[in-house]
């Protein structure tokens, strides 16, 4: 396994660590992380798909969960509209 790849290993365990630790704790900063490590990846994998090889189930799973993340986070908007008048 070359640098690169050790490289990559590394950032993603420490944040999806610092991630998960604020997502089960109810932090912004933890979805705010769940975002951009999602993002991050989705790009890795498309501009980089030659180095990093195909992900197809990664990127399907990613998009699939981004756009799970903004649909939840429009029926609670709604909700907390209807709820306030």
């Amino acid at each position: 396994m070359d640098g690169v790849w050790k490289s990559w290993i590394i950032f993603l365990l420490v944040v999806d660590s610092v991630t998960a630790f604020g997502l089960w704790n109810g932090k912004r900063y933890g979805e705010i992380g769940f975002l951009v490590i999602a993002f991050i990846q989705i790009f890795a994998y498309t501009i980089f798909s030659n180095f990093f090889g195909p992900q197809d189930f990664l990127l399907l799973f990613h998009t699939a969960t981004i756009l799970m993340y903004f649909g939840f986070q429009v029926l609670e908007h709604h909700k907390k509209k209807s709820v306030l008048g």
